[in-house]
């Protein structure tokens, strides 16, 4: 006779039943080729099903974990990327060979050919030739320095404050090109010319200075271009800004060849020709294509403004973060919310569902939805008959992560709460019988004086309005966390696809068509977060490009480089970055 189990061996047994069944269940959730196969090796080991269920639960998490993360930058990584400063330090070698040296005239050469083109070049008037050597005239030369030291204490002031705000408005172009003009500033302020009058002019005395201002020399629109930059900055200045035209002319007095009276690139001229005995051009003392002497791929700042800069990637990146979630949440929405030319939303399948469900011809959905609470009872009804049956397939499918089952018990919560509104609505027809479409619609969207029963049946539409979006959005999660298994894939030739991956593929389409309903149920009842998404779309797509922009502004190549592969591996997870 076989024996009854009693006691703990029926509760052994009830746990070994039940065990088969979470087995059972995990076996025939969806899963990819590859995913399916691992799963069936656990199934055919010998282990024993407890540890079967542990193998192929880890197995669905680390696919779950295996697929990118979405909405998150990993700033570190873009920071610690290279280290910055590396086109800057290139940059400040090649200009220690910007200059040439200039080997001297004979004493004949000099004589007899370039004392009389020295003395009638416009820096001549700086130099004494006399028929053995060069002399600085004393005069000149102090005239020059007076012109150049005097507006040096207020270019500096401009120069700091541009140095300290400019990294948030400019390229580092721009930025750089600033930065050789504070070096510059700072060249003159310690350049005095007392050696020169004194007959001390060798050649490392002026390097520094020569090299500063030869700098601009290189292209003609560089001092152009460091004297806009300033301009935009300093109008951020109360005080500066009303020294704008001041400090502009001074800007181009020191920057600028070939201005009368002679500026520092007179100067710098002048003492290569005294040094050489030689007439000479700017182009002389340049070394042919020895660039680039400006670093184009990072700030050229300190220490301190650079650690602001990777504050503002950071910030920046965690911004471009939250706006790419929200354009995702925006694309899945339209991705089941069909639309027309215009964004506007078409409500063809609901009309269809809905008439399909009442029995009711296409043509009187119109006139069947004019009262709008009855409408609204009959569509809770219809929806749920349709969606709760095709959501436990669903939720069956899902994996099994603390996620998916948030999903999962939220769905059943909104149903439950769908069905009693269901409830509430009837209650409330007794009292308001009638409740035209547009009257709901004029009290929702222009808050005209309703009643106080008016009142309560837009709480309860909005509140509807609401759970359907809850639950499409909800449903939508849960679907995109099941793989997609497609007909023929891992088939051997003229085999046909199981009935497992046929099932999944006719759900999957049954799965759409219930979201598609759900968003659409939603916005036909005014839904504020649709609306919302559908009406700034663009304001979304133009704030991104910009936060794009401003990143590949800040970042170095490096780091820009890290910021655009994690781009795309979120784009590669499906969401629509466009």
């Amino acid at each position: 006779m076989k024996r009854v189990p009693k006691g703990d061996d029926k509760k052994l047994v009830e746990e070994e039943g039940s065990r088969y069944i979470q087995l059972g269940n995990l076996i025939t959730k969806a899963r990819s080729q590859e995913e399916r196969r691992k799963v069936q090796d656990v199934v055919d080991s010998s282990l024993a099903i407890v540890e079967k269920i542990r193998q192929i639960e880890e197995l669905d998490l680390q696919a779950k974990a295996a697929r990118p993360k979405v909405f998150v930058f990993d700033a570190e990584n873009i920071l610690k990327s290279t280290k910055t400063g590396k086109s800057v330090a290139a940059a400040a070698k090649k200009r220690a060979r910007l200059k040439l040296e200039c080997n001297p005239a004979g004493f004949f050469q000099y004589l007899f050919r370039e004392r009389k083109q020295v003395r009638q070049a416009r820096h001549g008037v700086l130099l004494h030739c006399g028929l053995v050597s060069i002399r600085f005239n004393s005069a000149e030369l102090t005239s020059l320095q007076a012109r150049w030291q005097k507006p040096l204490v207020d270019l500096a002031e401009a120069c700091t404050y541009v140095l300290d705000q400019g990294w948030k408005y400019l390229t580092k172009s721009e930025f750089n090109l600033v930065a050789a003009c504070s070096r510059l500033l700072r060249e003159l302020r310690r350049g005095s010319l007392s050696s020169v009058l004194a007959g001390v002019t060798t050649l490392s005395r002026y390097w520094e200075l020569e090299n500063a201002w030869l700098l601009f020399a290189v292209d003609p629109a560089y001092p152009g271009r460091a004297i806009s930059a300033i301009q935009r900055i300093i109008e951020l200045h109360t005080e500066l800004r009303e020294k704008k035209d001041y400090l502009t002319a001074s800007l181009e007095a020191l920057l600028q060849a070939g201005r009368t009276p002679p500026g520092p690139g007179d100067f710098v001229l002048a003492l290569n020709v005294q040094r050489s005995r030689r007439a000479l051009s700017l182009a002389d003392l340049i070394a042919a294509g020895g660039g680039p002497y400006l670093a184009a791929e990072d700030f050229d700042c300190s220490e301190l403004i650079q650690s602001e800069i990777n504050a503002a990637i950071e910030d920046t990146a965690k911004q471009l973060a939250l706006l790419i979630k929200k354009i995702y949440e925006l694309n899945r929405v339209k991705n089941f919310l069909p639309t027309g030319p215009t964004n506007e939303v078409d409500y063809q399948k609901l009309k269809q569902f809905y008439c399909d469900y009442t029995g009711s011809a296409l043509e009187q959905f119109e006139k069947e939805t004019g009262n709008i609470l009855p409408f609204a009872s009959s569509l809770i009804t219809a929806f749920l008959q349709t969606a709760e049956p095709l959501s436990y397939r669903l939720m069956k499918r899902a994996p099994a992560n603390p996620d998916s089952k948030t999903q999962r018990h939220n769905l059943d919560y909104e149903a439950s709460r769908m069905i009693g509104l269901i409830d509430k609505i009837n209650h409330l027809q007794t009292i308001l019988p009638v409740l035209q479409i547009s009257r709901f619609l004029a009290i929702k969207t222009s808050g005209q004086g309703a009643s106080q029963f008016e009142s309560e049946a837009v709480s309860l539409l909005n509140e509807l309005s609401e759970l359907f979006f809850a639950y499409a959005t909800k449903m939508a999660k849960l679907l995109a966390d099941i793989p997609t298994l497609e007909a023929g894939i891992g088939l051997e030739p003229n085999q046909e696809p199981d009935q497992q991956v046929l099932e999944h593929i006719a759900d999957r389409d049954n799965f759409i068509t219930a979201i598609t309903l759900a968003y659409l149920a939603s916005a036909w009842l005014v839904n504020h977060e649709i609306q919302e998404m559908l009406r700034h779309e663009r304001v979304l797509l133009n704030e991104k490009k910009s936060l794009l922009q401003k990143l590949e502004r800040l970042a170095s190549r490096e780091q820009w480089k890290v910021l655009v592969e994690q781009l795309d591996k979120l784009q590669g997870s499906g969401m629509g970055l466009g």
